[in-house]
């Protein structure tokens, strides 16, 4: 709601998305010389810190107590806190080491959710299919981790990686018109380019025809400029002082591999080679944990019962209920195998009850409120 407000009031004033908070908390707080924006940053910097500490802990715990013990039982407790600690440190380390391989705030939001894509094969797939095993998880994590963290980060450290002709590769640029009715907002912004407009034909510096003046619902084209942008490099390439095109941030292998397979991804907009980007890394959990599982040998029937039948009792207030109702579960796991859409097979989903039809409902309202929310705000402010 705040971020549509703060575009509705500074969108024509503010080109790159990443200043529009600063500019707006400038704006609107610091006139009035009581330190509001100070007390702004120090808001920032608190909910970050507080999301930050709280994911170096969990972070460090899991990976002390589900990797590092296993690797090494028997130590005592002062040792495994020291290998939290330094946990903590490597997960800074290299939550810092990611976040400067960009040079924008949502090309790392995007890449935090592709980061998702390591688990989520596993997550999902652990808990709806019962041919999912334990060697089909860890395959399908390392190749997701290769991929989406450690090639695109060492590979660039190889000497000259980052000045290789090849990889300089960009989409070609293109010109995209559109046809918009014309608004109040887009009015005002007509106003001031004429307004620009005349003042440099005034100096003989004007270029182009004068812009056609605009009203409010009269419909317009607008055309806009696709540059050139990089294929490979997260952040672009770099001129450099001697004219050699240099990569910067990390390197996107799969478009690497697509491209060298014989697609020319020159030829697609760069949005279209982001796309294959996001679906690949999809595409490769999730489908190397399904070929892994299959060639594998699955879980033992009686673990998965348990398992599933744990994950489908319902979970009761009343702790003594709560355990009653497990003690029937661990003495029949199968007992709401009655509930499975497919009750032949090895897939886990389940029938709904009201409760969830009633859930769903509440979620589909609330999406559509804030679609609504949404809406009403543009349409107000423009």
């Amino acid at each position: 709601f705040v971020a549509m407000m703060t575009l509705l009031l500074y969108g024509t004033k503010v080109s790159d998305p990443d200043f529009i908070w600063g500019h707006a908390t400038r704006d609107l707080l610091g006139p009035l010389g009581i330190g509001l924006v100070g007390l702004m940053i120090a808001c920032l910097m608190a909910a970050l810190m507080s999301t930050a500490d709280a994911l170096m802990l969990t972070t460090s715990a899991l990976l002390t107590h589900s990797v590092y013990r296993p690797m090494f039982p028997g130590r005592s407790e002062h040792h495994y806190i020291q290998a939290g600690r330094v946990f903590c440190l490597v997960y800074i380390i290299g939550g810092i080491s990611i976040a400067v391989q960009f040079d924008s705030v949502f090309g790392l939001f995007k890449y935090m959710l592709m980061f998702n894509s390591i688990v989520a094969a596993a997550f999902w797939l652990g808990m709806l299919w019962r041919r999912a095993n334990k060697t089909a998880a860890w395959v399908s994590l390392g190749i997701t981790f290769m991929f989406t963290l450690l090639l695109p980060v060492f590979i660039p450290l190889i000497p000259d990686m980052r000045d290789n002709e090849y990889l300089a590769k960009t989409t070609e640029a293109y010109t995209v018109t559109n046809s918009y009715i014309a608004k109040a907002v887009d009015v005002e912004e007509r106003s001031e380019q004429i307004e620009l407009w005349d003042k440099l034909n005034a100096l003989g510096k004007s270029e182009g025809d004068r812009p056609e003046l605009l009203t409010v619902g009269k419909s317009y084209t607008k055309s806009s400029l696709m540059p050139e942008r990089s294929i490979f490099w997260q952040q672009g390439i770099d001129p450099g002082q001697n004219g050699t095109p240099h990569g910067q941030g990390m390197l996107k292998v799969e478009l690497v591999a697509i491209d060298l397979l014989g697609w020319d991804l020159s030829k697609n907009s760069y949005s279209l080679n982001e796309t294959m980007t996001a679906l690949l890394r999809v595409i490769v959990p999730f489908g190397s944990l399904l070929i892994v599982a299959f060639m594998t040998r699955p879980q033992d029937k009686p673990v998965l019962d348990k398992f599933y039948g744990k994950m489908r009792t319902p979970v009761s207030a009343d702790h003594d209920e709560d355990a009653r109702q497990m003690g029937i579960t661990n003495n029949d796991p199968t007992r709401f195998d009655h509930l499975k859409i497919f009750p032949n097979s090895n897939w886990e989903f389940r029938k709904w009850n009201r409760k969830d039809w009633v859930g769903q409902a509440w979620v589909f309202a609330a999406m559509l409120g804030i679609v609504l929310l949404t809406y009403s705000i543009i349409a107000t402010g423009r």
